[in-house]
């Protein structure tokens, strides 16, 4: 995994404690710099959810998106997460599930920032320690100037090279409706 600022000291989560409950849930991604498995996604969505059975801190996680564009085909990746700070509950390890089986590499996930909303986080900015990867995510497929603006400005307070950032084109959920939908008939 290639460093983007080798200068800087590896990225760190937010030292206050989150709700891990708000932070589930359905999440776009509104911009990032993309692993090499998401590059060109359109529609990116994460999905977190604590299972049924097993650990409050075990978190399962779906990521879906369009390949290429609005009209690509769905790609899918499952992963399996883990809460490593149990008292502030900002960092995790993320494992890609392949085959039904999850691989032993578990990747640093570093929640960075969130901005609270009347039942859940609105916001979040979710980085990598050595910020070769980042993921500016919010719980609505597009977000104001003035918000993305603001989460720019922190991405960039954290070191990163905004150079490398890309928004990741969205649709609101009725424009994947209506693409979705059959054309009506002709009378």
């Amino acid at each position: 995994m290639g460093g983007s600022s080798s200068a800087l000291a590896p990225l760190k989560a937010m030292e206050t404690p989150m709700s891990l409950d708000k932070f589930m849930g359905t999440w776009y991604v509104i911009a990032n710099i993309p692993t090499p498995f998401e590059k060109g996604a359109h529609n990116a969505v994460e999905v977190y959810s604590t299972p049924e059975a097993g650990s409050s801190y075990d978190i399962d996680v779906s990521f879906k998106f369009n390949k290429g564009s609005f009209a690509g085909s769905v790609s899918e990746m499952r992963q399996k997460g883990w809460v490593k700070n149990k008292e502030t509950f900002t960092e995790w390890r993320v494992s890609p599930i392949v085959a039904g089986f999850t691989i032993p590499y578990k990747a640093p996930y570093i929640i960075c920032d969130i901005t609270e909303g009347k039942s859940q986080y609105e916001t979040t900015i979710i980085g990598y320690p050595d910020r070769s990867y980042l993921w500016v995510m919010a719980r609505q497929p597009q977000i104001s100037d003035d918000t993305y603006q603001s989460q720019m400005a922190k991405v960039k307070e954290m070191g990163y090279d905004l150079e490398k950032v890309q928004k990741v084109p969205q649709q609101t959920p009725e424009e994947r409706a209506a693409k979705a939908a059959p054309p009506a008939p002709e009378l």
